[in-house]
């Protein structure tokens, strides 16, 4: 279950407060799985004129990365990424029963890159 996106950044802007902190990187290989709550996150995160830079470094999966998600994950502050595909052979995904389009994977890949996200 995500936590609530406003505790998320209700609890950010404490520690950009607080302790002057300008950067959040997100530790979690389901940071964004549900496309509204990210929608909703950045939205929010736009709203609020936080000045800070986030990043997902351990990965995430591409099934929402369309034009949409990305430009918003962009502007709210994201910086870096990193997708977690767990391979790149369609058989070891079958294998090991996950369910990634590697096609989409390439696509959400270059339209990160194309907005200026780091990998």
């Amino acid at each position: 279950i995500p936590r609530d996106l406003e505790a998320v950044i209700d609890e950010m802007e404490i520690y950009i407060r607080r302790y002057g902190i300008t950067n959040f990187d997100f530790q979690d290989l389901t940071a964004i799985v549900k496309r509204q709550w990210a929608i909703d996150f950045c939205h929010d995160l736009i709203a609020r004129g936080l000045d800070l830079t986030w990043q997902m470094p351990i990965g995430t999966g591409s099934i929402l990365f369309d034009e949409e998600v990305t430009d918003l994950i962009y502007r709210s502050g994201c910086r870096a990424m990193a997708f977690a595909p767990e391979s790149g052979s369609p058989e070891i995904l079958r294998i090991v029963k996950k369910q990634v389009d590697l096609d989409n994977l390439i696509a959400a890949t270059r339209l990160a890159l194309k907005r200026g996200l780091k990998f």
